[in-house]
């Protein structure tokens, strides 16, 4: 009959979501989720500070990669990577820094740090291009540029910061495919 036809189809659409929703939540973790998470708990400073490349190097191989300054993909390995360290000035004393005696800096302290396009030093493009754009334009010895830099760990610095960006991409993240999820269950 009609009535049962609509019932089943109604219940394969229900299945389909919940479904679909299961696997979108666990596809928005390692993209979207666990990243937003990490720049919320890194403490970034909202107001930028100005950066110095004072190291850019690239390197090859496994062991050269232990970390890298960009790199296009989150999950895969890193054979090739650019290492780029700079200097900033903040009025947070941490540990490793020292304050400016001499340029009238009354409280300011200088920070290294290694230079990264977000917290996971890993974008795609055309968001983020490591090879065409990122190093050519941060990889180059004096380049002076806005970064911003972590109240929880100094030595790291970020190129690209919008935090209200991430806190309603972590609330679209959680709430949408949890929301299609639980209505799901119900029905079902």
């Amino acid at each position: 009959s009609l009535r049962e036809n609509v019932l089943f189809y109604v219940t394969a659409f229900f299945c389909l979501v919940a479904v679909f929703s299961l696997f979108i939540f666990l596809f928005l973790v390692p993209f979207f989720i666990e990243p937003a998470l990490a720049t919320i708990y890194m403490e970034f400073d909202p107001e930028p500070v100005i950066c110095e490349t004072t190291e850019a190097s690239f390197h090859r191989g496994l062991s050269n990669c232990q970390w890298s300054s960009c790199r296009e993909g989150c999950t895969k390995e890193v054979y090739e990577c650019w290492h780029i360290r700079v200097r900033y000035r903040s009025p947070v004393p941490k540990e490793g820094a020292y304050a400016l005696a001499d340029e009238g800096g009354e409280g300011l302290h200088v920070h290294e740090a290694r230079l990264q396009p977000n917290v996971k030093g890993c974008g795609y493009p055309p968001d983020v291009e490591c090879n065409n754009t990122f190093a050519s334009a941060y990889g180059i010895l004096g380049a002076n540029f806005s970064c911003y830099y972590s109240l929880i760990d100094p030595t790291l610095a970020i190129t690209q910061l919008n935090i209200a960006k991430v806190r309603a991409e972590l609330i679209y993240c959680l709430t949408i495919p949890i929301i299609l999820f639980v209505i799901s269950v119900v029905y079902l």
